[in-house]
Formats: structure tokens, C-alpha cells, sequence
């Protein structure tokens, strides 16, 4: 799970944990690894400078937190290139924990996103996506209009 000790990703790594799922966090410093439980395994790595590709295929599932800059948009397509450079096929679960805009009642994602999305569609790689509930209602009523623009 990228972005695992942020405030999103703490709490999904803990609640994973909890129910007795094995999780492996990307860390960037040995350091950040401390404010994990106990249990949860760790990979010290970044978006630009990500684990090797062996590691890199021993995951079936690869959590991917939104960035929370647009700038970050880049740093995450990197990743995911690496992860089709792995030669391996994880589902991409990608969390947008601040959803997305809706400026003027027009539904849409926010750029960032959109970039990430259309990235992972052009890999090919299964993927998953989740919002917080907060989000969902306006998100199920908006399908069209997301697929029309990603």
C-alpha cells in the first residue's frame, strides 16, 4: 500500500490488519515503518523510486492512495509503470479519499485523478476503484457522465 502511514492509509492499513489481512506499506524512511502495527510488513520505497520488480510481484493487490497534489499525478503514473515493467498483473485498488469535484452540479474527477485513471486504463491492469461513502451516492448517480470523460 502506497501512502500507508498517511491519515487515510494508517487507518486502512490498521483495519486490514485487524481483520487478520496481510499488508505490506511502502514507507520512505525505515523510520515512518514505526508508526505501523506491529504485524503489518514494510517495503522502504517511494512513487519515484519504487521497489524493485521482484518485490514488486509478490503483491496480487497494489492499494494506491490519491495524491494529494496534482503534482503528485506524475509520481504515481511512474509507479504504476514500474509495475507493468514488473511483468506481473496485481488489481490496482486506486482510493480517492477526497473523492471528487462537482463544481456547478457537473460531476467530474479532479484532474489528478482523471490522469491516473486514463493511465491505468491504457496498461491494461484489473482495477478497482473506492471513494468514501461520503462521495458514493454522488458517484453511482454520475456513471455516465465519468465514463463519457475518463
Amino acid at each position: 500500500m502506497t501512502g500507508a502511514t498517511g491519515q487515510v492509509g494508517l487507518r486502512l492499513v490498521e483495519e486490514l490488519n485487524d481483520a487478520r489481512v496481510a499488508v505490506t506499506a511502502m514507507v520512505r524512511a525505515e523510520a515512518k515503518a514505526l508508526d505501523l502495527p506491529p504485524s503489518v510488513d514494510h517495503v522502504v520505497a517511494t512513487l519515484d523510486d519504487p521497489p524493485p520488480a521482484e518485490v514488486l510481484r509478490e503483491f496480487d493487490r497494489v492499494f494506491l492512495m490519491s495524491p494529494s497534489h496534482e503534482e503528485q499525478a506524475e509520481l504515481e503514473m511512474g509507479f504504476v509503470d514500474a509495475l507493468v515493467t514488473a511483468g506481473h498483473r496485481p488489481r490496482v485498488v486506486k482510493l480517492a479519499a477526497d473523492g471528487f469535484q462537482k463544481p456547478d452540479c457537473t460531476v467530474r474527477f479532479k484532474r489528478s485523478h482523471r490522469q491516473i485513471a486514463m493511465h491505468l486504463e491504457r496498461t491494461g491492469l484489473p482495477i478497482t476503484y473506492l471513494t468514501p461513502n461520503l462521495y458514493m451516492e454522488n458517484l453511482l448517480s454520475a456513471t455516465d457522465t465519468i465514463r463519457e470523460r475518463v
